[in-house]
């Protein structure tokens, strides 16, 4: 009687545990951002997300912010598939220092994905975009 109790308590905490693993995945294997996380510059079109299977559009767009300085951007969207290509409404201006995040959670093919994605990066290809020297400015609109 007592090996059978025992085996229902494992039984039922094994499914607990279960349950509380497929709640939430901490894994980013579900979202991949084309800006490698170290780079330093980008001089694409579109900064594009690939998502690995279904997701909400509507919840993904909602999690992304861009920011050049201290100015968030209005952005746009298109959508092919489980891809999402976002820019800048005005377009990407060179030189410029720009920080994109997708922060937050989304469902994927019905699975919580934590989403923690942060790229800073100049606009522009960086063997056209001058060195700063020591105590000198250079403003994006000197930049062409």
């Amino acid at each position: 009687m007592r090996l059978l109790k025992f085996n229902n308590f494992l039984v039922y905490f094994f499914s607990l545990f279960y349950i509380s693993c497929n709640l939430i995945s901490f894994s980013d294997e579900g979202i991949n951002c084309s800006v490698n996380e170290n780079a330093t510059f980008f001089e694409g079109e579109y900064v594009v997300f690939t998502f690995s299977g279904d997701c909400n559009q509507i919840d993904a767009e909602d999690l992304i912010s861009i920011a050049a300085g201290n100015i968030q951007l209005k952005f746009e969207f298109h959508w092919k598939y489980n891809i999402l290509m976002v820019k800048p409404e005005e377009g990407w201006k060179k030189g410029y220092l720009y920080q994109l995040k997708m922060n937050g959670y989304l469902k994927i093919d019905g699975q919580n994905i934590m989403a923690c994605i942060v790229r800073n990066f100049y606009f522009g290809n960086p063997i056209l975009i001058p060195e700063l020297l020591e105590n000198t400015t250079v403003y994006p609109d000197d930049v062409k």
